[in-house]
């Protein structure tokens, strides 16, 4: 798949940023348009699957998966020569006023303040939408992880031997 090119990018959508080497890359709200370049970007990731069978790595389920993120979620793009590098979105939950979080960072850009970045937006969107609170599932190893989602102020709220459910509560903030 060849990525879409800088120049066709609805930059209005997006402000640009550098990264912890000070190499510039674009953020901001994602949408259906950016379909191939988030299939582009998950036919490379690794590894596949990262988490829970996120993302899938059956092709057919993949892009089923992302055309399905896209079409309910609230998504989020990091873009570098106007490719993924990092993909996050909040999907609302139907029987709460919440949102689980999802995170992606293609591996050739972690810990460089991506995944750091995404999350910034993603927590700014979910309070000024009026989200009470969000909630994700985290691999116990994934201490990176860990460690960011900490830095925002989401707390442990259950566990098991491989995973663990964190939360941020935007109401007390």
């Amino acid at each position: 798949m060849v990525p879409m090119p800088e120049n066709e990018i609805n930059r209005q959508r997006f402000v640009t940023r550098r990264d912890k080497k000070g190499e510039p890359f674009i953020i901001g709200r994602g949408g259906p348009d950016d379909y191939e370049r988030l299939l582009d970007m998950y036919s490379g990731f690794s590894p596949r699957p990262a988490a829970q069978g996120l993302p899938p790595s059956d092709p057919e389920k993949c892009s089923k998966w992302v055309g399905e993120i896209l079409k309910t979620g609230k998504n989020f793009l990091a873009l570098r020569e106007a490719r993924a590098i990092g993909h996050a979105a909040l999907i609302p939950d139907p029987w709460e006023d919440a949102c689980e979080y999802l995170i992606f960072v293609h591996q050739s850009s972690r810990n460089r303040g991506i995944g750091t970045a995404l999350t910034d937006l993603a927590v700014r969107e979910a309070r000024e939408k009026g989200c009470r609170s969000i909630w994700l599932c985290v691999e116990t190893k994934n201490v990176n992880a860990i460690k960011l989602y900490e830095k925002f102020g989401f707390i442990f709220c259950d566990m098991d031997a491989c995973e663990r459910k964190m939360a941020l509560d935007l109401m007390r903030l």
